[in-house]
């Protein structure tokens, strides 16, 4: 996934307990994948274009799978973790209209390199990434340039479950006082009722979750939570069935669900493919982790292209053979994590 929609895909299994051990009890793999962006002040700034790229990129082409599953009649396939700067971002006019303009730049781009193919090879590609610029201006346009909506739309058809982070989820795992930690999740939940016109479903706190903070998300009326696998290893009773299955905290009830690392990470793919000048990765400077109550934090890793952002890929057949192939790898080990799952449950 993009710098811009950090996604953190999880494979959860919760065991169906109406149903006794030994049974094949119902269970739900959940797919969760978090949507996240850097703060923009300025419509054409360099931030803006990353966040342009990730619509078109990333978003659009999210929103359509959601409109198939939708027409198909799929509900829960999916949980978004949009964060509240993000939907802030995209209910922004001069944001969506800045984008509307970059994805009419692309259409413009695609055709010239069409027009302009040495031979008939560089001419079918240039035509498929023509296409895909055409489809992707004609989604945004379709949804009146209203990606908040569109979420909204899902999740009010069951077609996916809208979840948020606390408005500053990097520095919460900092804050030792309740009473500070408040506004944190105040303002996630109430941003994300006057967008999506509901409360949250849930929360991230992958980032870090320090004691107490389910407390806090009973309070504001998030059921559940997103957890690093470190959380569950230092639960104070020790889960049944490790991180499979979601823990009930005693004295809030809110049910926290453990991120499982082997199938959340990226496989160990070449995704060089993807980028035409590279990636750099940003050092962890914050060093959350060494916080006494930062409880299964993972470190803040920013990924960014190093020159233009979002460029074009030089051998398009490369890099779909490297989207292929990344692909059919996360998609064996969420089969080996199921697996896991099965047998340290009993059941299917």
């Amino acid at each position: 996934m993009s710098a811009q929609m950090s996604a953190q895909m999880s494979a959860q299994m919760s065991a169906g307990e109406s149903e006794p051990m030994g049974q094949a009890g119902r269970g739900m793999l959940s797919w969760v994948l978090r949507h996240d962006a850097a703060p923009v002040g300025d419509p054409t700034s360099a931030a803006a274009e990353r966040l342009y790229g990730w619509i078109a990129e990333s978003a659009l082409p999210l929103i359509e799978v959601g409109g198939r599953l939708r027409m198909g009649g799929v509900r829960g396939a999916l949980t978004f973790v949009i964060t509240p700067l993000l939907a802030e971002l995209c209910a922004d006019e001069a944001l969506m209209a800045g984008a509307a303009r970059v994805l009419g730049r692309r259409v413009e781009a695609a055709a010239r390199r069409v027009e302009s193919a040495p031979d008939p090879t560089a001419r079918r590609l240039a035509e498929r990434r023509w296409r895909r610029a055409v489809d992707r201006q004609g989604l945004f346009d379709r949804l009146d340039r209203d990606l908040v909506g569109a979420w909204r739309s899902l999740g009010e058809a069951g077609v996916v479950e809208l979840a948020t982070t606390p408005a500053t989820d990097a520095v919460l795992p900092l804050i030792g006082e309740r009473a500070h930690a408040r506004p944190q999740i105040a303002v996630a939940v109430a941003t994300h009722t006057r967008h999506f016109g509901a409360p949250p479903a849930g929360i991230d706190l992958t980032r870090g979750y320090a004691p107490r903070l389910d407390l806090l998300c009973a309070e504001y009326g998030l059921s559940w939570c997103l957890v690093g696998a470190a959380a569950f290893d230092r639960a104070s009773a020790k889960p049944v069935y490790g991180r499979w299955a979601p823990l009930h905290c005693p004295t809030s009830g809110v049910a926290a669900f453990a991120v499982e690392p082997a199938a959340s990470r990226l496989p160990a793919v070449d995704r060089g493919e993807f980028l035409d000048r590279g990636v750099t990765r940003a050092p962890a400077s914050l060093h959350l982790a060494e916080h006494p109550e930062a409880l299964g934090l993972l470190p803040p890793v920013e990924r960014r292209l190093a020159a233009e952002p979002f460029a074009a890929p030089r051998d398009v057949d490369a890099a779909e053979q490297a989207a292929a192939a990344l692909g059919e790898a996360w998609v064996e080990a969420q089969g080996s994590a199921l697996s896991a799952a099965s047998a340290a449950m009993g059941r299917a």
